[in-house]
């Protein structure tokens, strides 16, 4: 588990399966407003969070990557309304 604060926004993740991780975005003052993770440095892919809607200061969000992924090999990058950005790679 890691959290990563860069400038109110805050990450923590945790692979929950080999093949799934789970984590929650934090933010004091501003709302979550945009989430994306990469593999191995491919592209970055925007995610929603489980409820549907990043509307909150705070958002869980799950992804499941595909088989034979190392989860370290995950970089998830949260925004803020703010513009502020956390990045986390998962340990």
């Amino acid at each position: 588990i890691r959290d990563v604060a860069v400038t109110g926004v805050q990450t923590c993740a945790l692979p929950i399966s080999p093949t799934r991780i789970t984590f929650t975005v934090r933010d004091a003052q501003s709302a979550i407003y945009h989430v994306e993770y990469a593999i191995g440095g491919g592209a970055f892919t925007t995610i929603t969070p489980v409820d549907g809607v990043a509307d909150s200061r705070e958002e869980r969000y799950e992804i499941t990557l595909p088989a034979g992924t190392d989860p370290s090999r995950v970089v998830v990058r949260a925004t803020d309304v703010m513009l502020n950005v956390a990045t986390l790679t998962v340990k």
